[in-house]
């Protein structure tokens, strides 16, 4: 009897550099079926929006991340899965975002940790939170928003977000990079839940495009405990004082790695 594979908790280098590279390759008309998967407990198609690390993972990056040498800080890099042809609505999704840790002298395709596609996601849902922003982390409410926009946004205007529309036309974006700071922030937060379980979600999302940031798509990353997939008690951990979510990142390209 075969043993079963072991799940590997980070990326080699060169898986990392085959889903950023077949993400760069997927054809233009292709991308929207992308963000598209089936729920085999709900039965239902659905639109894809959050993916997470789950404790083990988010356990090793803190090791990683404390490894560096140099200031550290974080990058989301949008992948696709090795084998898609096309197939609309898999069990599991074929777009997969991954967050890397790094500093400046890291090589690019290091510490690579692949998110998993949530579900059965949850948001803040307090009509009253207010919208505005800190100066490192974003409100639950703000981050519900950027989130809605985009699962508001029409199945052909999908690819939308992901192509340069101001004066990189042509590009697509490859990923986003968190400032030192910011990234200071959210290493705190994981680390303020200590030895507790915790998860890091990416969630997909839109917003406005402008010179300096030429593509609407827009992550937003959380810091929640987790609590495993009981939706009232994600729902309860949306609302923990120590859930923080992350906006403020800037795309690869006009920015380096």
């Amino acid at each position: 009897m075969k043993k079963k594979k072991k799940k590997e908790l980070s990326l080699d280098s060169n898986d990392f550099k085959g889903f950023s590279k077949r993400w760069q390759r997927c054809r233009s008309e292709d991308l929207p079926g992308l963000f598209y998967a089936y729920d085999q407990a709900e039965n239902q198609t659905e639109r894809i929006v959050s993916f997470f690390l789950d404790h083990k993972q988010v356990k090793e990056l803190k090791r990683r991340t404390k490894s560096l040498k140099g200031t550290p800080y974080y990058l989301v890099y949008l992948g696709l899965e090795k084998g898609y042809d096309g197939e609309f609505a898999p069990e599991d999704p074929h777009f997969k975002p991954i967050l890397q840790v790094r500093d400046q002298d890291s090589d690019q395709y290091t510490n690579g940790f692949l998110l998993q596609w949530d579900a059965d996601p949850s948001f803040p849902t307090n009509p009253n939170e207010s919208i505005e922003s800190g100066p490192d982390a974003i409100s639950g409410a703000a981050a519900f928003l950027f989130a809605h926009h985009w699962l508001e946004t029409r199945h052909e205007d999908l690819g939308v977000p992901f192509e340069s529309n101001a004066y990189m036309l042509g590009r697509r974006v490859k990923a986003y990079r968190f400032s030192n700071q910011e990234s200071q922030e959210i290493t705190k937060s994981i680390a303020n839940f200590g030895d507790n379980p915790v998860r890091v979600y990416v969630h997909l999302g839109r917003g406005i495009s402008v010179s300096t940031h030429p593509f609407s798509f827009r992550p937003v990353l959380q810091v929640k405990p987790d609590v495993g997939d009981d939706p009232r008690k994600k729902r309860l951990a949306d609302e923990d004082d120590d859930t923080s979510y992350y906006d403020f990142s800037q795309p690869i390209p006009p920015q380096n790695p």
